[in-house]
């Protein structure tokens, strides 16, 4: 079966952080390659420094030491095997080591050292992965250095959702008057009805006010949510108690669901609310896939901004213009295209938002999309 780590590479999601994009990628060739250490360097462009991370066997990949070891240019000959050296990896004892840049070696802009005991298995294709590698470091590297409004990033317009919601909120009420009325009505003449011809239609009558009931739930959410009970959480811990619930649909789809965190990733949130927006964007993603695919969902902290930062990516139809312009609005679906929830996407924008966090979605000409969430890392 093809490994979590070649789709990532084949589908290049965006990846707009470069330290997480060389940590997954020491874990990932450190799985492809079965070696039992896998380290990989990137030179940040118009710095003299170094984003580097390593990965052991039986070990989550970690970082070295932020942006450490000061270098002229970047020479993955040198420079990896001076990383190598370090206290981080100095257990490396007898294994072989195998060096390979990502790109031309006289141009690379990074690389990965492996170290296993017979060296590389002759089936692994490392100038693909490598090829690979490259592309996914460059587009991280590229997304990072672009401002914050880069055209392929689709934020909500908060002015519009919130007229919005003032709408949902009254029709909501006006609707749920005559709806409470039909329910009790039909449950009336439930107890007396003896006719299996009647009694069926009245309970498809009471089960369709039923459905319009939890639609204008719905609404009532997006408009008016609960106000947040906060507290400090691990998004990590949360994200599993999430994930445990989807894994049947997921497996019954084709789908497989993989995670990278750092750790735990400290969160300040209600915890139902904050299940309720991890719920919506991985359905969000199933309803995408349709037949099958992986969905990438990463947690991470930025202590710089002192947020919580949630990604979660997939590789489906993409979004369409139409998509684009009305993903967030409360009354629009895209699930012909595959994609869209009807209230699911405004619920998480509005909880989201409650919470002083934002939501936004990378989309660019790739069918790939990632939805993040930055969330505050404390009260």
């Amino acid at each position: 079966m093809e490994s979590g780590f070649i789709r990532l590479l084949r589908t290049v999601l965006p990846v707009h952080d470069l330290r997480q994009c060389v940590l997954q990628l020491a874990a990932g060739w450190q799985e492809v390659t079965g070696s039992q250490f896998a380290l990989v360097a990137v030179a940040r462009p118009a710095e003299d420094r170094l984003v580097a991370a390593v990965c052991k066997t039986g070990s989550p990949a970690h970082f070295l030491d932020g942006e450490a070891l000061p270098v002229q240019g970047f020479n993955y000959e040198e420079v990896l095997p001076a990383l190598a050296n370090r206290a981080d990896v100095s257990s490396t004892g007898e294994l072989i080591e195998t060096a390979i840049a990502f790109g031309d070696p006289a141009e690379a802009i990074g690389g990965v050292l492996l170290f296993a005991e017979a060296g590389l298995p002759q089936d692994v294709g490392t100038d693909e992965l490598a090829k690979a590698s490259g592309l996914l470091l460059r587009q991280a590297i590229a997304l990072e250095q672009t401002s914050e409004d880069i055209a392929d990033t689709l934020r909500p317009d908060p002015s519009r959702l919130e007229a919005l919601a003032e709408f949902a909120a009254g029709a909501g009420h006006e609707i749920n008057n005559p709806l409470a009325t039909i329910s009790g009505r039909v449950q009336m003449l439930l107890k007396d009805e003896q006719d299996p011809e009647r009694r069926v239609a009245l309970q498809t009558i009471g089960g369709q006010a039923l459905r319009i009931r939890d639609m204008i739930g719905d609404v009532m959410v997006f408009a008016r949510p609960p106000k947040p009970e906060p507290v400090q959480l691990d998004l990590v811990d949360v994200l599993g108690s999430v994930l445990a619930s989807f894994q049947e649909r997921a497996t019954q789809q084709g789908c497989t669901i993989e995670i990278e965190a750092d750790g735990a990733v400290a969160i300040w949130a209600d915890r139902v609310q904050l299940s309720v927006v991890i719920s919506g964007l991985i359905e969000n993603s199933l309803d995408a896939l349709g037949e099958g695919g992986p969905i990438f969902i990463t947690a991470r902290s930025c202590s710089e901004t002192r947020r919580a930062i949630l990604s979660v990516a997939d590789n489906g139809p993409g979004l369409s213009e139409i998509d684009r312009r009305h993903l967030f609005d409360p009354f629009y679906s895209g699930r012909q295209a595959g994609r869209g929830l009807g209230f699911g996407l405004s619920k998480c924008w509005r909880i989201v938002s409650n919470h002083g966090g934002r939501i936004e979605v990378d989309c660019g000409s790739n069918p790939a999309v990632c939805f993040r969430v930055l969330w505050p890392a404390d009260g």
